[in-house]
């Protein structure tokens, strides 16, 4: 039994996307240094979001409704959901993950994909 809650902790139990960790190593050394102030969270109104919507065009605008409709999901039920190519889409998350749009993290043999 020992042997298996080792395994877990060392193989699954630590896993956190990079980004998610990097956030977390910034609150934990704010907190060491004492320091009162919170990283901030970035929040996007629907203003904000109705804005977004109005620059993007096509299938990245189809991609970015899927996420705030449904949510993270892996690339393989958002190329189910939208429709579009799984090559297409990977393309298009590239791009979109290029402009900061989107954040795609490895879970498994899958990318799970999630507003930023």
């Amino acid at each position: 039994m020992l042997g298996v809650s080792v395994f877990y902790l060392l193989f699954v139990g630590f896993r956190t996307p990079e980004k998610e960790r990097v956030g977390q190593e910034v609150e934990s050394a704010l907190q060491v240094q004492g320091a009162d102030t919170q990283v901030p969270e970035t929040s996007k109104t629907e203003d904000d979001r109705a804005e977004l919507l109005k620059i993007l065009k096509g299938n990245e605008k189809r991609v970015i409704e899927a996420l705030m409709e449904y949510g993270e999901m892996n690339q393989a039920d958002m190329s189910a959901r939208t429709g579009i190519p799984k090559s297409t889409l990977s393309r298009i998350l590239q791009d979109l993950e290029d402009r900061s749009l989107v954040f795609r993290y490895d879970y498994g043999m899958s990318k799970m994909v999630k507003l930023t």
